[in-house]
């Protein structure tokens, strides 16, 4: 199941074929303005000085469109996920075959228990106890309050952990020139680090975590440990592998900004504290949550992941050395597959699921009158 959204970098490439073709157009489009121009000089309507003024004011109009229409090319997308919380446990559901929710889920539960502060400040200022129901307004700013910022952090860490396993697969199987690729560490991007909790945390040495003092992870052939899950702890490698003279730093609160030679990527968490609407059905049969406790127990809260793709416009005049970017659409490809809930409904077959589930149902009108006759 693939999305129906336009590559981006496919989209580039059709940009330089439209410039070649535009090209051809405007050389025609100049030669028939110097004949009337020339005709306009012979008749003597016009003197060469204002046909020169007229005819660089149209060049210049030209060459400034052109750059508006072909050169600001920007993908933006915005991909709506869920998450189950139980306000009695206080804690993340993980939804069976939903990747996003079972990892978010993880990934609290290992940091609660390595770091019990963590999780002081997680029931301390609770979710569902963010907002005031009486008037509708948030108790205090959300960008404030510990357990929000908790789960901002989690969810940019899955971003970034899921970005870093697919570019090291990208570049792995393409085999390209190493002096032309750069390596970020975790040490290498301190401002993303010290600002989340749960990278610091995950990717920080085995031997500096006494949750391992006896390894148990994914080796490489080399023998290096890549992910390692002990006492309920996680230790996963981190590093970004990108083409060289790539930027990578934080980008406002919640944004992180990949800023290499021929593109910028945006990377930004939204979390506002807003429930969002999945089937009560849902809930009751696939999650097997007691109908009576689904609307008092449980909240499913919306999260968003903002990604904007901006192509620099001096790539469009030379797109060599694309198997270098190639990575962007098949990133966004495996990060959509793996966080939208639309997504998501329509990889479970929901929909069939749904209604095979009223055909069983004894209270279906349709089958009581059936059985009726």
């Amino acid at each position: 199941m693939t999305s129906n959204r336009r590559p981006v970098i496919e989209g580039v490439v059709s940009s330089q074929k439209r410039i070649v073709e535009l090209i051809g157009v405007a050389v025609l489009l100049a030669f028939g303005v110097n004949l009337l121009a020339d005709s306009f000089i012979a008749s003597g309507i016009l003197g060469s000085l204002w046909i020169f003024i007229i005819g660089a004011a149209f060049c210049i109009a030209s060459l400034v469109l052109l750059a508006v229409f072909l050169f600001k090319r920007v993908d933006a997308r915005h991909l709506k996920m869920f998450l189950v919380y139980d306000k009695e446990d206080k804690k993340i559901i993980p939804v069976p075959r939903y990747d996003f929710g079972d990892q978010i889920s993880e990934y609290l539960k290992a940091a609660f228990i390595e770091n019990p502060a963590l999780k002081s400040q997680w029931e301390k200022e609770p979710l569902h106890e963010l907002w005031d129901d009486d008037s509708d307004k948030e108790v205090q700013g959300l960008n404030q309050a510990l357990s929000a910022k908790l789960l901002i952090e989690a969810v940019e860490y899955y971003v970034l952990s899921l970005l870093s396993v697919h570019l090291e697969d990208y570049f792995n199987k393409k085999e390209l020139a190493s002096e032309n690729l750069v390596t970020y560490d975790r040490v290498d991007i301190p401002d993303i680090l010290l600002s989340n909790r749960f990278l610091e945390m995950f990717s920080r040495p085995m031997k500096e975590r006494p949750a391992f003092s006896q390894e148990n992870g994914e080796v490489r052939a080399e023998g290096k440990t890549v992910a390692c899950y002990s006492n309920n702890a996680i230790y996963e490698e981190f590093n970004l592998v990108l083409p060289k003279n790539t930027i990578v730093k934080r980008f406002g609160g919640n944004g992180i900004e990949i800023d290499a030679k021929k593109l910028k990527m945006l990377l930004e968490v939204e979390f506002g504290g807003y429930c969002t609407v999945v089937p009560f059905e849902f809930l009751e049969y696939y999650l097997c949550m007691a109908k009576d406790d689904i609307q008092e127990r449980y909240i499913v809260f919306k999260v968003g992941l903002n990604v904007t793709i901006s192509i620099k416009w001096m790539s469009l005049l030379s797109w060599a050395g694309r198997e270098y970017y190639n990575w962007v659409d098949s990133f966004l490809t495996e990060i959509e597959e793996r966080v939208s809930q639309d997504y998501y409904f329509r990889y479970i077959g929901w929909e069939s699921a749904y209604t095979a589930l009223m055909c069983l149902k004894p209270s279906n009108p349709a089958k009581t009158d059936k059985g009726s006759k």
